[in-house]
């Protein structure tokens, strides 16, 4: 399965609500950059990306119940890891309140909120809905 941009936000949301995640922290304005995988045209896996520098914020990552357990969560957040890296990003960071474990097994790691840079300080999640949620991160290495 491909990963690609989604354009759509239509489609990430209504993915979003079928797997229980906010959708109100998602600016219509300048919505984050979205990567998703398609089967029959509909989309069952996408990840969020919002990148400032040198950090970006991971978000939304979302599988339909009907396709997990075939790692396309995995996927897409190493392809959203290697696209932040390959536009300027060394850390991303992201907050979770149910996949601390899936993420800890891709190399986040729980950080103090005191530490997050001054960008991801001004983002929506950080101050809003999310304040309550584990705060990770993750620095960014080129892979071979």
């Amino acid at each position: 399965m491909n990963i690609e941009p989604i354009h759509s936000l239509e489609d990430v949301t209504a993915l979003l609500h079928t797997c229980r995640l906010s959708t109100d922290d998602i600016p219509s304005e300048s919505p984050p950059f979205f990567f998703g995988i398609r089967a029959g045209g509909r989309l069952i896996a996408a990840v969020g990306l919002e990148l400032y520098g040198d950090v970006g914020l991971l978000r939304s990552l979302a599988v339909d119940d009907g396709w997990r357990g075939q790692r396309l969560g995995s996927a897409l957040v190493a392809f959203a890891e290697t696209h932040a890296f390959n536009h300027g990003a060394n850390t991303l960071y992201l907050f979770s309140s149910t996949a601390v474990p899936f993420f800890r097994g891709h190399g986040y790691v729980v950080t103090r909120r005191d530490e997050a840079p001054e960008a991801i300080r001004k983002t929506p999640q950080y101050a809003g809905r999310c304040s309550s949620e584990a705060f990770m991160c993750k620095t960014l290495t080129l892979l071979a």
